[in-house]
């Protein structure tokens, strides 16, 4: 059930080849899908994606690909105090490795309430050896919002 969920969602690393741009086209319809699902159910799923390609095996790619649909479908902020800011992965973020007192959570994308856009920056880099999908996921649904689907409808996704 895995691969049927999450096969279409765009591989995000690979946009770190300037000529590269993905389709981003997939992304609402698997947000809403999922969130469809009752929640014992997305997270069975989140934690056959983790053990797949994220810990203790690591594919990029797909990692990618998984990190990048945390942020369609969670409502994330883009100032998250840092001291209460948690780091699941070591994605290049551009909040690392600065003084500033807020972390964004949301990047690579940038919410534009005005006209429903979700613009997606490119991939900048990964350094280490895996990545915490299934404790991203539950952070994040610990905290934040899912977005409804009314405002997934709407969604424009696209990159920068």
């Amino acid at each position: 059930m895995v691969s049927l969920m999450f096969d279409k969602l765009p591989m995000w690393s690979k946009t770190i080849d300037p000529k590269q741009q993905l389709s981003y086209t997939e992304l609402v319809p698997t947000a809403m899908a999922f969130l469809a699902l009752p929640a014992s159910q997305r997270l069975d799923l989140i934690k056959q994606y983790h053990e797949k390609y994220c810990l203790p095996q690591f594919d990029l790619e797909r990692a990618s690909a998984i990190y990048l649909f945390f942020r369609v479908i969670f409502k994330l902020p883009d100032q998250q105090l840092r001291t209460s800011a948690k780091v699941f992965g070591g994605w290049l973020h551009p909040s690392i490795g600065t003084t500033e007192p807020y972390f964004n959570l949301s990047w690579p994308t940038k919410f534009d309430a005005r006209n429903s856009k979700l613009p997606i920056d490119r991939f900048t880099g990964y350094s280490g050896k895996g990545y915490d999908a299934l404790g991203e996921y539950k952070y994040f649904a610990s905290l934040f919002p899912f977005r409804e689907s009314s405002e997934l409808e709407k969604l424009v996704v696209d990159w920068v």
